[in-house]
């Protein structure tokens, strides 16, 4: 993924998402493709896919997926 393919604007609680207009369509937020520059408000367990620009094989399209956690949670509590 190449650097600056979008940020995050943390305000409080509030996470806002935003794409730099150069991979407008390589990022995806809950399996919807991103085609706005507009930010993008990101909830609890929201699933971020980010795809290269160049895709090394035809057959096999690589991503990189993340879930946004806005709170930690104590497994141990």
């Amino acid at each position: 993924i190449p650097p600056n393919t979008g940020e995050l604007d943390l305000k409080g609680r509030e996470a806002l998402l935003k794409i730099n207009p150069n991979f407008l369509k390589k990022i995806e937020i809950n399996g919807e493709r991103i085609g706005s520059k507009k930010s993008i408000s990101l909830k609890h367990n929201d699933l971020i896919t980010f795809y290269p620009k160049e895709q090394e094989d035809e057959d096999e399209e690589k991503m990189y997926r993340f879930v946004y956690y806005n709170r930690f949670l104590d497994p141990q509590a």
